[in-house]
């Protein structure tokens, strides 16, 4: 009975941390777009290191409210990380690594969105998509 359960729960678990980090990394960009509308200022969210595109399991969140790019003390920087046994597998954006919400939510123009896909431990993925306006969705 147990070889007959356990692959059927080790997909229930995995399908328990693709969710966890499906809901957290799309609450955390539409709080970031709403953060921009609500304190008038840029936001911008950086997945993983600033080169690394694959295998993030980190981001930032930086309500920029001064605009000029820098972290300066008195702004709200924030630290994310992936939830437990979960990664970004894939990030594709454009610019590659970030994305920057201007004043009225949308992404500051040049930029066109992408996408984010989550991998799981057993390699299985989920993927979110991020419009040029600035919409966080799934298929």
């Amino acid at each position: 009975v147990l070889s007959a359960g356990l692959p059927a729960f080790g997909r229930f678990r995995d399908d328990l941390v693709l969710a966890q980090a499906r809901t957290q990394v799309s609450q955390d960009l539409r709080a970031a777009r709403q953060g921009a509308v609500t304190r008038h200022c840029l936001v911008r969210v950086v997945f993983g290191d600033g080169s690394t595109t694959t295998d993030v399991s980190n981001y930032t969140t930086h309500y920029d409210t001064n605009s000029d790019g820098d972290v300066a003390t008195n702004e709200l920087y924030l630290n994310h990380r992936m939830p437990s046994r979960s990664k970004l597998g894939l990030v594709t954006l454009d610019p590659p690594d970030s994305l920057t919400f201007d004043l009225s939510g949308v992404l500051l123009p040049g930029t066109g969105g992408g996408t984010l896909v989550i991998a799981s431990p057993l390699g299985r993925t989920d993927t979110l998509y991020v419009s040029a306006a600035g919409v966080v969705y799934q298929p």
